[in-house]
């Protein structure tokens, strides 16, 4: 399998991996402002006009956890030397994103990490929060859509049947499954690709 097409597959098959998904719960198009949670206390931290709260204490440290996010009420755009350089082109890894959708992701990591920066000091926390805050910022049907067109142009044996039926997993995906696999793509984590691979390839009839 080539290692585009497995980069991809890491949000594929979301049912079947239910199992890694942490007991938090990743909500989008909330209006309250971005809200990443761990246990513990919280601390609020302004970027401008929006804020982030942030509540510290055994955040997430794996691959197969995401902290909670919210939508902010209100987004503004960041620059984007302010995100950790992994982060810089997580909205690089959908297509069809609009702009406002862009920032949110943009501002949710970044007002997040002023408020704690320790979820900037690992590959996985910060994977946790990029993915969940582009399940929070983005509906899930333009998820399901713009990755299941990134896998056809990097695949082109996949058939229209296949297509539909890898795009309506990833539209019923729960939202936390959602985020750890966006997650594991953000950090190409090698067992979860290779699990969801192996899952799609069942279901669907992909030979990935």
């Amino acid at each position: 399998m080539r290692r585009v097409a497995a980069a991809m597959l890491g949000t594929f098959m979301l049912g079947s991996l239910a199992a890694c998904s942490s007991s938090n719960s990743t909500s989008s198009g909330s209006s309250a402002a971005p809200t990443t949670t761990a246990g513990g206390g919280s601390t609020t931290t302004k970027a401008g006009g929006g804020s982030a709260t942030t509540s510290k204490g055994g955040k997430a440290s794996t691959a197969g956890t995401a902290p909670k996010v919210t939508r902010p009420a209100n987004v503004e755009k960041v620059d984007k030397s302010k995100l950790p350089s992994k982060a810089q082109k997580a909205d690089s890894k959908l297509s069809g994103l609009s702009s406002d959708e862009s920032d949110c992701i943009d501002f949710v990591v970044v007002t997040s990490i002023e408020s704690d920066p320790e979820m900037a000091t690992s590959d996985e926390q910060l994977a946790g929060l990029v993915g969940a805050s582009i399940v929070a910022c983005v509906p899930q049907a333009t998820i399901a859509s713009g990755l299941t067109e990134a896998l056809k142009s990097v695949d082109s044996s996949i058939t229209d049947t296949q297509a539909s039926c890898i795009q309506g997993d990833i539209a019923a995906a729960e939202p936390d499954s959602l985020a750890i696999l966006i997650g594991a793509i953000v950090i190409e984590e090698p067992t979860i690709l290779k699990a969801v691979g192996a899952a799609l390839n069942d279901k669907c009839g992909t030979n990935l």
